[in-house]
């Protein structure tokens, strides 16, 4: 796997219950061991060590049962929703496929506040033959769009000509939710701009408006692979995150097998009875404990059919 597209913490198999035990169980060991000559642990400084273990168990990151939101980017799909086929659509579709690729996150904040988060979605990863794995063609938020957006503070998006997302220079009527930065669902596929408008500006979907004040926003794609990290505690307590990746398939692909991945990062800082101890932790455990307690989501695994 490329290393950029890795996330922060590995977790090699752990989940985050079993992380807690485990520091847990080594801090509980360490302080049965400590000598007499070494400083004394305050009733408060354990008070607030288990009440920060306590407080992780609260705030949970979780992909909803709802399915994620597929469609073809196809003459079709235009015609259905008013919208212009693009005019080098047929050159651009010759050797593949192209589809809509929508799904949403819910986080749930708790008494530690989550600070960062990372997504990634792989599309059929353990594919042997490289002329079936699909490519990711383009993806959303973006950090240019989130850039922009704060810079002006409001961009409305859409697909151009070429598939890609790209700014909707002063078209007003995108017709869909505004959000920070991460917006809504995408009406289930049907886009809101005008077939005028649209084919004035190149444009053959926009699905929504962009509004961006404080969160940063890294995405980094190659191949069949996608990584988004999302860095700002207050953007994640207000909003549950939408991802989008626009697909190119392979023309000879009947199916594809998608797999979303996350993890959600806490901003608390740690009691000092931990601070204290870390340099004698496990190399695992503290890590875990000085990223912020990483909290990761069950997979999320949805087969796409293309044919």
């Amino acid at each position: 796997m490329n290393e950029e597209l890795k996330f922060d913490f590995d977790f090699e198999g752990a989940d985050s219950s079993q992380m807690l035990d485990l520091a847990k169980h080594e801090l509980i060991t360490l302080k049965g061991s400590m000598s007499v000559g070494e400083k004394e642990v305050s009733a408060d400084e354990i008070r607030k060590t288990e009440e920060y273990f306590n407080a992780l168990k609260s705030g949970k990151l979780k992909f909803p049962r709802a399915e994620p939101t597929v469609f073809p980017l196809n003459p079709d799909h235009f015609k259905q929703n008013d919208l212009p086929t693009p005019k080098n659509f047929q050159a651009l579709s010759a050797q593949a496929r192209f589809y809509w690729v929508e799904a949403p996150l819910l986080l749930i904040p708790g008494e530690k506040p989550f600070y960062k988060l990372q997504m990634s979605m792989e599309f059929d990863k353990d594919v042997k033959d490289s002329q079936k794995i699909p490519k990711v063609h383009s993806v959303f938020p973006e950090t240019k769009f989130v850039e922009r957006a704060k810079i002006e503070g409001k961009i409305d998006l859409g697909l151009g000509e070429d598939l890609k997302f790209k700014v909707v220079a002063g078209i007003d009527d995108v017709a869909l939710p505004q959000s920070i930065p991460i917006v809504e669902a995408s009406a289930g596929g049907k886009l809101g701009v005008s077939a005028k408008a649209a084919s004035t500006f190149g444009i053959v979907a926009g699905p929504f408006s962009l509004t961006s004040k404080r969160a940063l926003v890294t995405c980094r794609f190659a191949g069949e692979q996608a990584l988004w990290t999302i860095t700002d505690e207050e953007t994640l307590q207000e909003n549950n995150p939408i991802f989008i990746v626009v697909l190119e398939v392979p023309m000879d692909v009947a199916q594809v097998r998608m797999t979303a991945y996350a993890q959600a990062h806490r901003s608390a800082p740690l009691p000092q009875f931990i601070v204290r101890l870390l340099g004698k932790l496990s190399p695992k455990s503290a890590e875990w404990l000085k990223k912020g307690s990483p909290e990761p989501a069950p997979p999320c695994s949805y087969l796409i059919k293309t044919l």
